[in-house]
């Protein structure tokens, strides 16, 4: 699959096992989806300089704006995920913006995740791609934005 300007999707986004996704240009695109995100394993995207893939959720299982969430037994936020991660994941960038992300099935994911809360787990690891902090991204063709910078806490 081939990425080649931003994506909005009204529903849900499901990517299958072994899928490739390719960008073209020197900024990173972007899938904005209203519903949930769903990336089964050994979905990658090779980043062409500083370009990489970029999924937002703005999905919340709260109606908005979302509760502040409360950890700990018979918490629900995260009964639905906005974003789930599967195994082998690499070189893409997840956002949910107003809801959980989940990385599960011994997943070794390697780039960038923010959400309101993330769970991760089943033997599953996360390794930040240290090339991110350059990151670019178009949203039209006349403009876009860039990531100024990043800090893992």
């Amino acid at each position: 699959m081939t990425v080649t300007g931003p994506v909005w999707v009204q529903g849900q986004v499901i990517v299958k096992s072994n899928v490739e996704i390719n960008l073209t240009g020197p900024k990173g695109k972007i899938v904005l989806a209203d519903g949930t995100i769903n990336l089964d394993s050994n979905v990658s995207s090779t980043p062409v300089g500083n370009a990489y893939l970029l999924f937002i959720s703005s999905y919340t299982l709260y109606p908005s704006p979302s509760p502040t969430p409360t950890p700990g037994p018979g918490s629900h936020f995260c009964d639905t995920a906005a974003i789930n991660i599967s195994n082998n994941t690499s070189n893409i960038l997840f956002y949910a913006l107003n809801g959980c992300l989940a990385i599960s099935n011994n997943a070794t994911f390697t780039g960038a995740v923010v959400g309101e809360k993330i769970t991760v787990s089943n033997n599953s690891h996360i390794k930040y791609d240290a090339n991110l902090i350059n990151a670019a991204f178009d949203i039209t063709q006349a403009g876009g934005w860039q990531i100024a910078s990043f800090k893992q806490d």
